[in-house]
């Protein structure tokens, strides 16, 4: 399950959001996926740039961890309305900002993870802030368990099915079991990015 949904909330709202990210205080990390359990790092891999990051949690662990989360739950409200689901369990917010990283060309990208190392079924929506370039990548392996993950040691064990270039106002939303990876940008300065993970009604 992929969907790609353009404009999912106003313009006005789009904008407001932009400001929004510059007033955040960002938190430094020095990889983009810095959950090490559910990430797949390989130094020599030639696809993977495992670059730093900008991270800002809103949400998370059933707690709400940020003064900025009341700028985008409501976003989850459209995101019910435009895909016709009902948001039964929130798990995490998290914004992320991307810069310009030494050596990373646009035929690679960020080490391949899953947002929650859990099989239950859950759903992932990334948001784009901006326009930008870096696409987010979706692969054809979903996460099963930990002896499994053991064994990807490379993206070399990863077949993408599905890219998605940062475009204002639109997002993607997939089956968060499915390994993805996101970005850094190469022509933009940033890339700014909102992701949501939540269980929905069946």
């Amino acid at each position: 399950m992929i969907e790609y949904v353009e404009n999912i909330i106003p313009l006005s709202y789009q904008n407001e959001l932009i400001n929004v990210m510059k007033r955040i205080p960002w938190i430094f990390t020095e990889s983009v996926a810095y959950e090490g359990i559910n990430v797949i790092r390989n130094e020599e891999d030639e696809k993977i740039t495992d670059a730093s990051a900008m991270t800002h949690l809103c949400f998370d662990e059933g707690k709400v961890v940020s003064p900025y989360y009341d700028d985008f739950k409501p976003m989850l409200w459209f995101l019910e309305q435009k895909c016709n689901i009902q948001i039964a369990e929130l798990h995490r917010i998290r914004l992320r900002l991307t810069h310009r990283y030494p050596g990373h060309t646009l035929d690679k990208f960020n080490p391949p993870h899953v947002d929650i190392p859990t099989t239950d079924k859950f759903l992932t929506f990334v948001y784009y802030i901006d326009d930008s370039d870096g696409d987010t990548v979706i692969f054809d392996r979903k996460y099963t368990n930990m002896d499994e993950l053991n064994t990807l040691t490379s993206s070399d064990n990863l077949n993408v099915i599905y890219k998605s270039t940062p475009k204002k106002g639109d997002g993607i939303l997939f089956d968060g079991l499915h390994f993805h990876a996101g970005n850094s940008p190469v022509e933009y300065r940033s890339r700014y990015i909102v992701n949501f993970d939540f269980k929905i009604a069946e």
